[in-house]
């Protein structure tokens, strides 16, 4: 009796299931409503654009090409006649003109880290469909990491926000030999960065043109050079090594080369 009562509410329920589903593909002009799937609108790379300051309109490029490589360094952009410094992060000595930013006016302040600063130029307006996220990674001196980070997204057709940070970890080491004889050098020392006076005036002499000529003065005299510093070290006849950073120097890697030097000052003895 429960068995046929069972089955019974059973095919009652799928009776009533099949019923519902014509009424509702009827409601639907011959679609079935529950079985029918919103359109899903797929966006193309074409799509993500990127407005410059200029309002000149590309797209992202998602393309592996050699420009990639080019452009697989701290500036991101191709650095052809840029030379770098001994560390990331610093500045660059130009190798050539560049005519497309020839000022008639002179500029304030000290322009060598402007390398490193992003100008009006360089922010864009972004219009993409999605949210957009570009990484780069690089490994640095030492051990080092480079990593930049780019997010952005449009709110609204007007209204883009977009969110950037930049890392940079890379140390150096900056080595002083004292001039003397190898057979004088009395060893290796960790040290710190010491400071000088400021230096002397600028030499003012004249070409055979008569034309004025203007040397850079000799450095100033040392000013921070107590124990522990390069300045001490070199004077006493040690090899000063300065681990370095963009701040100058790394405090958090003196006891490490303390103890590294230390067994090279016994094979050495």
């Amino acid at each position: 009796m429960n068995k046929v009562f069972f089955l019974g509410v059973l095919l009652l329920f799928n009776v009533t299931s099949a019923m519902s589903q014509i009424s509702l593909s009827r409601q639907g002009q011959g679609r079935d409503s529950l079985q029918a799937k919103p359109e899903i609108k797929v966006a193309n790379i074409q799509d993500y654009l990127i407005i410059g300051v200029d309002r000149d309109t590309t797209f992202v490029d998602t393309t592996l090409s050699i420009k990639k490589d080019y452009k697989f360094n701290y500036l991101r952009r191709d650095d052809f006649g840029l030379l770098p410094f001994a560390n990331l992060g610093q500045t660059y000595n130009s190798l050539t003109h560049n005519f497309k930013t020839n000022r008639s006016l002179p500029v304030f302040g000290a322009r060598a880290k402007h390398f490193n600063y992003m100008e009006i130029e360089d922010i864009n307006y972004y219009h993409v469909p999605t949210p957009l996220t570009e990484l780069f990674y690089k490994t640095a001196f030492e051990q080092g990491q480079l990593l930049d980070a780019f997010f952005t997204v449009n709110v609204s057709k007007e209204f883009n926000f977009s969110i950037a940070y930049k890392g940079l970890r890379s140390g150096i080491l900056n080595i002083n030999v004292p001039d003397v004889p190898w057979a004088e050098i009395k060893g290796f020392k960790a040290t710190r960065l010491g400071n000088r006076h400021k230096s002397e005036g600028v030499i003012i002499q004249h070409d055979p043109r008569g034309e004025p000529m203007y040397w850079v003065g000799p450095p100033g005299a040392a000013q921070d050079a107590g124990e522990g510093t390069d300045f001490h070290a070199v004077i006493n006849n040690y090899v000063s090594i300065t681990p370095l950073q963009i701040d100058l120097t790394r405090y958090d890697s003196l006891a490490e080369l303390e103890g590294w030097l230390k067994t090279r000052n016994k094979n050495t003895d």
